[in-house]
């Protein structure tokens, strides 16, 4: 038998089994006898290539990686009075065992049928302590899950085996990094490969059975350079690929353009404090969006378990951002199949296109099978689960999260266009310059319910200009925006017709997991922009080698 088949066997068989325990217990004057009401198991074989060079020198080599990781998840109760439920989740080799798998299951099934039995009554507990809180008159119990309808889903991929030649590849990695160690003004280069080959199994006691491998493989180039005043800044450019054949014919070319934007950062102002007209491409536009949106705020977890009210039901059908704009999540975006792209969620429910936000209106939350089926029951019409997402390796439990976020306008605009909205935008509000802003190096958003700043996001683009009404173009440095989502949203004026993919890692409890953004040109008023405080190195020689190099 090949290894995803003992694997697939061995925890049907798992779940099986533990869908047959019972526990007695003794409630007041009852004997109750309890059994588990769903189970399921989980399996992933992951395997990384890592090549860094550092000025030409190997800086951090992981080659031929591979680890194992084993969850399970047990729920005990009914859809009428609520699911206690538990998740656990541990390493195991990565040299497949039947018997090993089997006892990691047993641990680990029995750990979590007792502790979803315990909070079962935890939750019935509360309901008899504490007034349950309502959504639109909705009653529910916090401490208490759903499920909704069963999912069936069976679908085994073919998996494939690639081959990395790594002698060629750390020779391709090594040229990178010392073609551009030998740059101006360039203190370090360090250029890696990655590569990262998922095989995932999910068997759950409604019959599903989903084998799926997804599959990374980048390059990324990364400057270091001690400005004229002595500041370190960072810099960093990823290129994705469909196979690692593809590295080794990579023209080092491709990121001299990269490479100049940095240049002219070595002894150019640093941007002022302020709100500004503002053009952005896509890749920044996409993580303005990413953070002020699907990042957490339209997480259905966040929304209705953590209380976060940014985007919260009652905004259900209203318009949030310019009708202009729509928004969909879309896990198997073609485009983004050398990234991110699955056909089932880490639940084992089939992916979709799902519509969030239409015409500025908002529709619809990414959701997991507890907060559909609560959202469900909130809102008296079906809504699909299909988002629920986890790093494995994060050891936490999977939470709906967002893939590829696509961003498409009604009203598409040129560039031209667009730059010459700008301009009049400076004129309007009398503004010296308006910005542009290329690349991102990411953002950051606060989904804490109970903090007053709740939503509020910042987003740090790499490459920043001062455009004037006169044509120049003057590079500066060292700023990223603030704001709020509202007042972020509706300053877009414009977006252009013309999409582009870019690939990203999103972080949150449930681990880092790969993200991209499909969207256009961008151009919005009033944003405002903060200096940052980068501290001062100062060197007799800025580019001497550090001792440990």
């Amino acid at each position: 038998m090949k290894d995803s088949e003992i694997i697939i066997k061995t925890l049907e068989d798992e779940v099986s089994k533990w869908m047959r325990a019972r526990e007695e217990r003794q409630v007041i004057d009852k004997k109750l006898v309890i059994r588990p009401s769903y189970a399921h198991a989980m399996h992933h074989l992951i395997k990384r290539e890592e090549i860094s060079y550092r000025n030409g020198l190997p800086y951090d080599m992981v080659t031929d990686r591979t680890s194992a990781k084993i969850a399970v998840k047990i729920m005990t109760g009914d859809e009428v009075n609520g699911f206690g439920s538990y998740y656990d989740c541990e390493s195991t080799s990565e040299v497949v065992s039947k018997r090993e798998i089997r006892e990691k299951c047993d641990k680990l099934f029995k750990s979590a049928f007792y502790q979803s039995i315990g909070n079962y009554f935890a939750g019935h507990e509360f309901k008899s302590y504490n007034k349950l809180p309502r959504i639109l008159e909705v009653e529910y119990n916090p401490r208490l899950k759903r499920m909704g309808p069963a999912v069936k889903s069976v679908y085994i991929e073919d998996v494939i085996e690639r081959e990395y030649k790594l002698g060629s590849i750390k020779k391709a990695t090594k040229k990178i990094s010392e073609y551009f160690r030998n740059k101006k003004y360039i203190r370090a280069a360090t250029a890696t490969y990655f590569a990262e080959d998922i095989q995932k199994v999910f068997v759950s006691s409604e019959g599903s059975k989903v084998l799926q491998q997804s599959f990374r493989n980048s390059i990324l180039l990364e400057l270091e350079m001690i400005d004229s005043e002595g500041r370190q800044l960072d810099f960093a450019r990823r290129i994705t690929f469909s196979d690692p054949s593809e590295v080794l014919k990579l023209d080092l070319t491709i990121f001299e353009e990269f490479y100049k934007k940095v240049a002219e950062r070595y002894d150019c102002p640093v941007e002022e404090a302020g709100a500004y007209p503002v053009l952005m491409d896509p890749e920044q536009i996409g993580v303005l969006m990413h953070e002020d949106t699907v990042a957490h705020l339209f997480s259905a977890e966040y929304i209705l378990e953590n209380g976060l009210r940014t985007f919260n039901v009652e905004k259900l059908g209203k318009r949030i951002m310019p009708e202009f704009i729509t928004l969909y999540d879309n896990p198997t975006l073609k485009e983004a199949k050398n990234w991110d792209y699955f056909k089932y969620d880490d639940e084992g429910v089939p992916t979709s296109r799902k519509l969030l936000v239409e015409h500025g209106i908002l529709r619809n939350y990414l959701t997991d099978r507890n907060t559909a089926a609560l959202l469900s029951e909130i809102l008296k019409q079906p809504i699909a689960a299909g988002n629920s997402r986890v790093n494995i390796e994060s050891f936490s439990e999977p939470e709906p999260r967002i893939s590829n976020l696509e961003i498409e306008t009604s009203e598409p605009k040129t560039l031209s266009e667009m730059e010459r909205e700008l301009m009049r935008e400076c004129d309007r509000t009398n503004k010296e310059y308006a910005l542009l802003m290329e690349g991102s190096i990411g953002g950051l958003v606060n989904a804490d319910e109970d903090d007053e700043f709740s939503g509020a996001n910042a987003t740090f683009p790499e490459f920043v200009y001062r455009l004037y009404p006169d044509g120049k173009k003057v590079p500066v440095k060292l700023v990223h925006t603030i704001g709020s989502p509202y007042n972020l949203l509706q300053s877009i004026m414009m977006m252009g017709g013309q999409r582009r993919i870019e690939n990203f890692l999103c972080g949150a409890s449930s681990g880092m997991v790969p993200v991209t953004q499909y969207a256009p040109w961008g151009l919005l008023r009033n944003i405002e922009v903060v200096s940052e405080n980068v501290k001062i190195e100062r060197n007799d020689d800025p580019f001497e080698e550090d001792d440990d190099e």
